[in-house]
């Protein structure tokens, strides 16, 4: 019993999908960076992905984030 509770709590935690409140905030922020720099929803989509990503690399590197 101890060994599978074990590899349990040891197992990648399940990836839900966004909910419908974080895609509307994602959005939000989607909308703005297009108004504001002036370009198309996917170029502003995939300016998001690239900040989230340096975002996620500086908190695994312990940075604080304002």
């Amino acid at each position: 019993m101890a060994i599978k509770l074990k590899n349990i709590l040891n197992e990648e935690p399940l990836n839900e999908g966004p909910s419908t409140e974080e895609k509307r905030i994602a959005m939000l922020a989607v909308r703005k960076q297009a108004k504001y720099r002036n370009v198309d929803l996917e170029s502003a989509i995939q300016d998001q992905i690239n900040a989230l990503m340096d975002l996620q690399r500086d908190i695994k590197r312990g940075k604080k984030i304002k």
